[in-house]
């Protein structure tokens, strides 16, 4: 299975490689290929604990992380913490939120090679992945080097759940191997066990969502706003004329309304931005706010800043 796996993993990087690459800031493209290739761009001290790598593939994954790591290192604070993530959003989220206490590098590619390769460098004593980020060669090339792997914050959704089923004959070998799939409720916990995990191995921990410590202060540019708030958050494609229009009418009614807008990808600032721009509403950048002084009011705002929503 794994070698089939491998050979069409490897068809499908080849022809998605260039817009992964190139969707990227050109700050990030040398970086991101480098460790996508195995190569961690970070530098590993001595240290007297254990070396524990969390994968978190993105901003949700990584705030869960970050608190799951403060409440770790508490027990353990000579543990190395290693974290890797596949967006350059979970990457930003992770670097801010867990600064001094752990260090963070993209999941390489998942072929045995560039897995082999990072494993070499950091030495991991355990692998703890964050949610259903089940790659098979990292969990596979973990467990040749006999390094245990948990699920940790566990979730199949019904979608996943019924994917999973069609391929059961794929996923079944790597939930084998997987040591403890710690999930968040009851109904995640029997999707599991329907796709053969042993009952001893399912342990129902709660959501970590529910754990997330919240900044008690306000963020400076929010005591600007002026009326009511309308927030929508993590918009994809598509989505963004929606609430556009939605607000207009809305406007009508409440003059003093304000609408920020989020889009999911950083790389869509621009091109949400134009969009709010041909709209003929009174808007603004987020990073542009600095600029401007006074009370907002009857303002779209462009959210285009990473992890401020949270």
């Amino acid at each position: 299975m794994f070698p089939l796996y491998s050979l069409l993993y490897s068809l499908a990087l080849l022809l998605f490689f260039p817009l992964e690459y190139l969707k990227r800031p050109r700050s990030l493209r040398s970086l991101w290929l480098s460790e996508k290739l195995g190569n961690p761009q970070i530098t590993l001290k001595a240290h007297a604990g254990k070396t524990l790598w969390v994968h978190a593939v993105s901003v949700g994954e990584a705030l869960a992380a970050a608190t799951f790591i403060h409440e770790y290192l508490k027990s353990r604070p000579d543990d190395r913490i290693i974290v890797s993530t596949i967006t350059d959003t979970g990457r930003a989220v992770a670097s801010e939120r867990l600064r001094g206490l752990a260090q963070v590098i993209y999941l390489p590619f998942d072929l045995p090679w560039p897995v082999s390769k990072v494993i070499d460098h950091i030495r991991p004593d355990a692998l703890v992945i964050m949610e259903t980020e089940l790659w098979p060669n990292l969990i596979r090339t973990v467990k040749l080097n006999r390094i245990p792997v948990c699920l940790l914050n566990g979730r199949i959704s019904e979608k996943s759940y019924g994917n999973y089923m069609r391929v059961k004959w794929i996923f079944k070998p790597v939930l084998d191997m997987v040591d403890v799939f710690c999930v968040q409720n009851e109904v995640y916990a029997e999707r599991l066990r329907e796709l053969g995990v042993s009952s001893d191995k399912v342990n129902i921990t709660g959501s970590f969502k529910f754990d997330i410590k919240v900044k008690d202060e306000q963020l400076d540019w929010t005591l600007r706003l002026s009326g009511p708030v309308l927030i929508a958050g993590s918009t994809h494609k598509g989505e963004d004329e929606i609430v556009l229009d939605a607000y207009k009418r809305l406007l009508a009614e409440h003059p003093g309304l304000n609408l920020v807008i989020v889009p999911r990808h950083p790389r869509r600032f621009d091109d949400v931005w134009s969009l709010i721009e041909k709209d003929s509403v009174y808007c603004i950048r987020r990073t542009a706010l600095a600029e401007t002084d006074g009370k907002i009011s009857g303002a779209v705002i462009l959210l285009d800043t990473v992890g401020e929503l949270s």
